[in-house]
């Protein structure tokens, strides 16, 4: 390898004084062009790992075998943070070796003190920036754009993890970790420090083999050091992005070569029992009486890679026993409330349907627009996905169909989903031009189509320009006679000062059948201000930003403004791993009809306001560690007053204890209101096989106790049983009549999946 790092001459070519000034002239000119670029290029051209005929290597944590002395260890490590550029605290050899059949890393973690290891928990897929851990992150496709992630911890936990649009975004992280793959990894400890193995098949990474079986992907290796929030990468990737140690654009060329890749089938079905006890009205419809059912399922899930560039996924009777519930959420405005993804099948390559619209959650996409109606499941007889890329072409599509369901006492017909999103890259810095196409439709008379195009491209530098167009249409409904959503935006962003001007128009028609949308019959126009710096001598600080946005709303057809926000932020990261943020927003808005916030009506007309918000997070490394939230100010004619606190605590890496308490109160003139939400996440694992995990939730609202407890063991990889257990309690029985009784509901799911590879 030869580093970039420096300016080599050759002087033969010139002598006496000529020479003397042409070096002069040339280090002048590297003083001034070529360093300040390395600075954003500090990284090698190419790797060469080892190649082994065949690597005898039993994966147990202990680095024994004789093939890890053939190689010198990788040594040149770059601290990517909290100290960029500085040498790395502690001490990182990293070896990586292939076969024909997988490749393999091996790493000696060094500490001066073993105490300062930090492994937080046991559980399978559990990656969080709060414990030591080692990380592979693969390009497998070598677009610069997606790689897979496989990370272990010091206690041999492993996370899996799917990365997309070259890591840029921040909330939610631009990975996906219902990722699975199949994979060994060991970690063993010791007076040193730790150590790790890894073994990755080549069937589970997808790679683009050529004739002559060889493949090119890019490759990024780092550690993290949890007690002082710390990133050791290689090769050197400058911290100018949120998630620097992640990005596939800035991993290092490798080529695998006389490797052997094949296209498993992955057949996993299922069995399931379910014993379920909910109380029904008795027959004189003053009391309830508890009615208790059982039964059995079973389904299936099947993965093939059709080529290392397509996968086909089929579900038959598709179930979700196993999935976390969903967050209770307090709402304090006039819309629908935005409730993540959460079940797996529709997690993974959900980047690659995204149709996010700008002015906040607004999708023409959501997959939780299929098998759940008002926040209920209906039953998802089955479907398939496809999804894969071709050259510069990339594609998706989905059918899914669902059974008749009962939600509230009314009959949810069954209904049948097809979505088709196809994406072509017009140049490497990422940009593409798009379509989406959408389906919804009950088979009978309920039918809704969507098509919408979609470019992202980059002009110079680092502006780029977005622009988007939707049509809905309903046969038998005036959407399909107008314009439904029409938008544009363009933005320049680079580091420090940023900036992005967006307008969008959403017809009072507009119905995306498989999106959410806040509002519509509106006219958007927004611009965002934002400056962000790294200094370098500040030992508290290491990056914070300035935000100022501004947001416009009007309704075109009754030419009256609706919404209008004035935001101003600020927000810092510590070296130490904590953050910090305060947030000041002044509202306008015209309320043209009256609206509910739990017991009080906000009345019709225009309101002025602001409140201001406050929020601070200590370091992720503590085994105690702490988040406090507070906002204060107005509300439409009136006040608000929120807290939030919420402390965690790792007892040790077999428990960890999550609390948080949000209140909100409301003081209008025409009263008062006030709501709790209270969440208890006990996480909790006898060994990386055996986990189980306790959420229960309290909410003043629906004046309601809910409990998710949810026991998984893991025996080998494709092996799962869960056992789950939901229970709602209702903490208040006389606030309807009849009176409610103590117990809502009651079920108990037990699960079991085994995956046949063929």
């Amino acid at each position: 390898m030869e580093s970039r790092r420096g300016l080599r001459i050759e002087k033969s070519a010139v002598s006496g004084r000529n020479a003397t000034l042409i070096i002069r002239f040339l280090t002048f000119l590297s003083l001034i062009f070529v360093i300040p670029q390395l600075a954003f290029s500090l990284k090698e051209d190419k790797f060469t790992p080892i190649r082994l005929d065949k690597a005898e290597i039993r994966i147990d944590g202990r680095l024994d075998e004789a093939v890890w002395h053939i190689a010198d260890p990788i040594k040149d490590w770059y601290q990517q943070c909290p100290n960029e550029g500085k040498e790395p605290s502690e001490t990182t050899e990293m070896w990586f070796l292939y076969d024909r059949d997988a490749l393999y890393v091996g790493a000696r973690l060094h500490v001066r003190a073993t105490s300062t290891i930090i492994s937080r928990y046991l559980e399978r897929d559990s990656h969080k920036p709060d414990q030591d851990a080692v990380g592979l992150i693969l390009d497998t496709l070598n677009d610069k754009r997606t790689a897979y992630g496989f990370i272990v911890t010091p206690s041999g936990v492993r996370s899996d993890i799917a990365v997309f649009n070259d890591a840029e975004g921040s909330e939610p992280p631009p990975w996906n970790l219902a990722w699975d793959a199949f994979w060994e990894a060991a970690a063993v400890r010791n007076e040193n420090g730790w150590i790790i193995e890894l073994r990755v098949p080549f069937d589970s990474l997808r790679l683009r083999t050529r004739d002559d079986n060889s493949a090119d992907a890019g490759i990024i290796l780092w550690r993290y050091i949890a007690h002082t929030a710390e990133y050791d990468v290689f090769p050197a990737i400058p911290n100018n992005w949120s998630f620097s140690a992640y990005k596939p654009s800035q991993a290092l060329d490798v080529k695998f070569e006389g490797i052997k890749t094949s296209h498993p089938l992955y057949i996993k079905p299922y069995i399931l029992g379910v014993l379920n006890q909910q109380y029904i009205f008795s027959g004189d419809l003053l009391s309830y009486r508890p009615q208790n059912s059982w039964g059995r399922d079973a389904g299936f899930d099947i993965k093939y890679n059709l080529s290392p560039n397509f996968i086909l996924d089929v579900t038959l009777n598709t179930d979700f026993a196993q999935v976390e519930a969903d967050d209770q959420q307090i709402n304090l405005t006039r819309f629908s409330l935005f409730f993540p993804e959460k079940r797996s099948f529709f997690q993974e390559r959900s980047d690659l349907f995204s149709f996010r619209i700008p002015g906040g959650e607004h999708t023409l996409f959501h997959s939780r627009s299929i098998g759940i109606v008002d926040e209920h499941p209906v039953p998802i007889l089955g479907g398939a996905r496809l999804t894969g890329r071709m050259g510069n072409w990339e594609m998706g599509f989905i059918e899914m169909q669902t059974g008749e369901g009962e939600v509230d006492g009314e009959i949810v017909p069954s209904e049948n989903f097809g979505v088709f999103r196809l994406k072509r890259h017009v140049a490497p810095d990422g940009s593409y031009v798009g379509c989406l196409f959408t389906m919804r439709t009950d088979l009978k008379e309920a039918r809704n189509f969507l098509v919408s195009t979609d470019a992202d491209i980059r002009l110079k530098g680092s502006h780029y320009i977005r622009t988007m167009f939707a049509q809905s249409a309903q046969p038998g409904s005036q959407s399909s006679k107008s314009l439904m959503a029409t938008i544009v935006s363009h933005s320049l962003i680079r580091k420090g000062l940023s900036y992005a001007i967006s307008a969008t128009h959403i017809g009072t028609q507009f119905n995306p059948g498989l999106g959410f949308l806040f509002r519509k019959g509106t006219n958007r126009l927004g611009n965002r201000l934002s400056y962000t710096w790294f200094p370098e001598n500040s030992r508290l600080i290491q990056n914070h930003g300035f935000l100022h946005r501004l947001e416009l709303l009007w309704n075109l057809y009754e030419r009256k403004f609706e919404s209008f926000e004035d935001t101003f932020q600020w927000a810092a990261q510590f070296r130490s791993g904590g953050a910090t943020e305060v947030q000041f927003k002044f509202i306008d808005e015209w309320i043209n009809e009256p609206f509910l916030v739990g017991a009080l009506k906000i009345d019709s007309g225009k309101y002025r306001f602001a409140y201001g918000r406050f929020k601070l997070e200590t370091s992720s490394g503590r085994r105690l560690r702490l988040a406090l939230e507070t906002q204060d100010g107005g509300y439409y004619e009136g006040r608000q007053t929120g807290r939030t606190i919420a402390p965690s605590w790792t007892l040790s890496p077999h428990l960890t204890l999550k609390l948080e308490y949000t209140w909100s109160k409301l003081k209008i003139s025409s009263g008062l209101y006030n709501v709790h939400i209270a969440r208890v996440r006990l996480q909790s694992a006898l060994s990386p096989k055996l986990s189980a995990n306790s959420f229960i939730q309290y909410n003043s609202d629906l004046r309601q106790i809910s409990a998710n407890i949810r026991l998984r063991y893991n025996p080998s990889e494709g092996v799962d049983l869960y056992i789950v257990y939901n229970e709602g309690v209702n903490t208040d029985l006389a606030w309807k009549m009849p009176c409610l009784p103590r117990t809502s509901s009651r079920t108990v799911f037990i699960k079991y999946t085994y995956t046949f590879i063929y």
